[in-house]
């Protein structure tokens, strides 16, 4: 699989993941997102996790969704 596709993906997931959480909870915590982020790049062993520009698009949902 291509990078690309693995970084549609994800952000498809996350902006699930994230707008559910919204659906229950007003404020998402950003140090609970780091973590979990962490944990899931260590898991699946995605470097996407760990660019500058992966960081910044994870951050600006985490933005939105508090």
């Amino acid at each position: 699989m291509s990078a690309p596709e693995w970084i549609k993906r994800i952000k498809i997931k996350w902006a699930i993941i994230l707008s559910k959480h919204h659906q229950h909870c007003n404020r998402f915590p950003r140090q609970k997102l780091t973590n979990f982020l962490a944990f899931a790049a260590n898991r699946q062993k995605l470097l996407i996790f760990r660019t500058v520009k992966a960081n910044v698009w994870f951050y600006q949902i985490a933005k939105k969704s508090l």
